[in-house]
């Protein structure tokens, strides 16, 4: 017994089960090498921190996947980059996964020398770190959004404190002043109330319809579609729309494949060509298009 109590308790499994690839092509230098090293020390960054307080089965862990491409070198040590960000979730009672979230920020500069250490420190604002803190925050949110109703919240307001603290260091991305796309307009859209609608589209669309499209699939499209509708009203009442265009560049092809060939597809037609007319060579398929 004492033998026993003396050994380690197995930990539990942390948040992330994250992919980090990094391209440094467009840099045209041989000596960045030591880049890839930023990409592996990225990589156990997000893999081996608990981003929170919930115990995770190791089958649980959100799946992503960051792509870090190079695109400027500045000065001897200093960056330019886009960070791209794209998390999955399982569909309940299938082996299929499904795309909770893709972004891609194209304002991000920092400085990076061969061995620069990162360490986590939320009171601070990092070049490096502060960006992909608040990814990884925006990223748990979506996805405890997609298993309860604004179930995301309190990781959405870390995102936002992370945001808040960037935002006074003037730092490329960061500034209020720099479009209708930048990260603070994003999170402060996410924990908007008039975005509520958005959010519970998210956990309709997941946990309402994908979880229990094998089990009921016209149940499923009726909730989808109902959703659809929330965003129809959404899209009509708010000007700034970066969460909203969001949504629908990450889970337009979903709807797609679940409501054509239906007796909904018109319906879906006319909301989605409503709220996404960009997007009408994709949504003509819901019609038999091609």
């Amino acid at each position: 017994m004492l033998l026993l109590l003396a050994l380690p308790l197995p930990a539990a499994a942390q948040e992330f089960l994250c992919r980090v690839t990094v391209d440094k092509q467009q840099l045209n230098r041989q000596d960045v090498q030591f880049l890839d090293d930023f990409g592996r020390d990225l990589e156990r960054y997000l893999n081996d921190r608990r981003w929170t307080e919930d115990a995770f089965e190791p089958n649980e862990r959100l799946d992503c996947e960051v792509r870090v491409v190079f695109t400027e070198v500045v000065g001897q040590t200093r960056f330019k980059a886009r960070y791209g960000l794209t998390t999955r979730r399982p569909i309940y009672g299938t082996t299929q996964k499904v795309t909770i979230l893709q972004v891609l920020d194209p304002d991000w500069e920092f400085d990076y020398s061969a061995g620069t250490p990162l360490t986590f420190d939320l009171s601070r604002f990092d070049p490096i770190l502060s960006v992909v803190n608040f990814y990884a925050y925006l990223a748990l949110g979506y996805d405890y959004d997609t298993f309860a109703e604004q179930g995301g919240t309190a990781h959405f307001q870390k995102a936002r404190d992370v945001a808040q603290i960037a935002s006074s260091s003037n730092a490329t991305g960061w500034s209020t002043f720099g479009g209708e796309r930048t990260r603070l307009r994003l999170i402060t859209q996410l924990l908007d109330p008039r975005y509520v609608r958005l959010r519970k589209a998210y956990y309709t669309l997941h946990y309402g319809a994908m979880d229990h499209f094998v089990d009921d699939p016209e149940a499923a499209r009726v909730a989808t579609v109902d959703a659809l509708r929330d965003l129809k009203a959404l899209f009509d009442e708010v000007t700034k729309q970066y969460a909203l265009d969001l949504f629908l560049t990450t889970k337009s092809g979903e709807l797609i494949s679940m409501l054509q060939a239906s007796p909904l597809a018109s319906d879906a037609y006319g909301l989605l060509m409503a709220i996404d007319p960009a997007r009408q060579s994709d949504y003509n398929r819901l019609l038999g298009g091609p």
